[in-house]
């Protein structure tokens, strides 16, 4: 079983940097589950992960796409966004399995409660929590 670890994030130069540092730590074939409230920073931290894998042009939240992918030097860099299913089972119209089950590449899911079972029991999750101004609770297992 993974250890759980919480920290408190102050400000979003620090987030950043430990959302870099986080991506430093993932093997290939990782999937994240991104868990928080609208405005958390969710979307964020896939800008920044992206942009430190050498994705250029505009890296846009999925939500009506549900599915962006990214060719990285790393493999793909896929970026889900399942707000918009209404039953678990449409993940099954999306590549979910080669960005969930891949030994290469990464997967970061948000909403990923709408998933149910289809996420893979490697599956790491971060919760995301707002403070007061740019201040987050990170907890993560």
């Amino acid at each position: 079983m993974r250890k759980r670890v919480t920290m408190h994030i102050e400000n979003k130069e620090q987030m950043k940097a430990w959302t870099l540092a986080f991506l430093e730590g993932l093997e290939p074939g990782a999937v994240v589950a991104l868990d928080g409230d609208l405005g958390a920073g969710k979307t964020q931290m896939v800008r920044w992960i992206a942009r430190a894998l050498g994705v250029e042009g505009r890296i846009t939240s999925p939500t009506f796409d549900l599915i962006h992918a990214y060719e990285t030097d790393r493999g793909p860099l896929y970026h889900m966004d399942l707000y918009r299913l209404e039953e678990a089972e449409e993940i099954e119209d999306l590549n979910y399995e080669e960005a969930f089950y891949s030994d290469h590449g990464l997967a970061f899911v948000e909403w990923p409660d709408r998933a149910g079972d289809y996420l893979p029991p490697h599956t790491i999750w971060v919760s995301i929590t707002k403070g007061e101004g740019e201040e987050r609770e990170v907890d993560i297992r």
